[in-house]
């Protein structure tokens, strides 16, 4: 009986729902905690899934290994990426360094730390920088909102609903059974009609909902541990933004309390630069991405802090 059931509703095919940004493909994942990945050798990105030059997942002898995870604003979404600040950091801190940058557009805080489990450990990082900005703590971003829109038109909607609802209670253990995935896939298929989602499960339900602080503090917590589990030093960069943001100062104050090492680039911007140099740093109309002065001003301070 049930394999007959599977055979007439056969499990959903994660990789069949994607969506194109600046060229580059992004497509569901089955990890609950990441929602969307990048698809490797797609576009612009390389065979690991992110821009710019490509590392062997075996770390050089004798050379220190930098990994940068956060979102767009690290990512330098929109400039060359030679001309990203983690692109000219590298070549300031010469062939004794090696900068890999895993950030992923759209992601929040959550995200960007699962991300880093998942991918980022496979590089064997010494330092892991973990870039902030003024909205990581929800995930508003195109890609999101064009995937959910796709996961809305799919057969599998219910099924994909209820698979990235589960984030809390007993069922969000069972999901990571695949016996028990397939069997909500086949209950949901037989249920008489498709359920009406509300405008926030339509993007997700747990991505497009705002962090709490809970969840901050959970996260900031665990990545400290892996950071000596894995043996890697961690360090947050606070990006410059020109956008009202409470995001940031909460993320600020649960890093300080654990103690862990920082670069507040916005406090610095606001400290040290006017409006007008602090506005010729960022792209136009864009409260966070960089033009290529900004990368410039990013990428000098950034090595003063990591040589000094």
């Amino acid at each position: 009986m049930l394999f007959a059931l599977e055979a007439r509703y056969p499990a959903p095919n994660f990789e069949r729902i994607s969506v194109t940004s600046f060229g580059s493909i992004f497509r569901l994942s089955q990890n609950r905690r990441l929602g969307y990945v990048p698809v490797p050798k797609s576009g612009r990105f390389n065979e690991y899934g992110h821009l710019g030059v490509s590392h062997q997942l075996e770390k050089p002898s004798g050379v220190k290994r930098i990994v940068f995870i956060g979102d767009s604003v690290t990512e330098g979404i929109g400039t060359a990426e030679s001309k990203r600040f983690t692109a000219l950091l590298a070549k300031e801190l010469g062939n004794k360094y090696e900068v890999i940058n895993l950030a992923v557009r759209g992601y929040n805080l959550v995200q960007s730390a699962e991300y880093l489990k998942e991918v980022g450990l496979k590089f064997s990082p010494d330092i892991v920088v973990f870039g902030i900005t003024f909205n990581d703590l929800f995930n508003d971003s195109g890609e999101l909102k064009e995937l959910a829109d796709k996961v809305l038109a799919a057969k599998q909607s219910n099924y994909f609903w209820a698979y990235y609802s589960t984030a809390t209670g007993i069922e969000h253990y069972l999901m990571y059974s695949r016996l028990y995935r397939h069997l909500k896939y086949i209950y949901l298929q037989l249920a008489s009609k498709k359920r009406k989602m509300s405008s926030s499960e339509k993007a997700f339900g747990t991505f497009a909902e705002k962090l709490k602080e809970r969840e901050v503090v959970e996260t900031v917590s665990a990545l400290s541990d892996l950071a000596k589990n894995e043996k890697f030093t961690l360090h947050f960069l606070f990006l410059p933004f020109r956008a009202p943001s409470e995001d940031k100062d909460l993320i600020a104050q649960v890093v300080s309390k654990k103690g862990i090492a920082s670069l507040d680039l916005h406090q610095l911007a606001e400290k040290d630069l006017d409006e007008q140099k602090r506005n010729s740093l960022y792209r136009l109309g864009d409260p966070c991405h960089f033009v290529y002065s900004g990368h410039q001003w990013v990428a000098k301070h950034l090595k003063d802090y990591l040589t000094k």
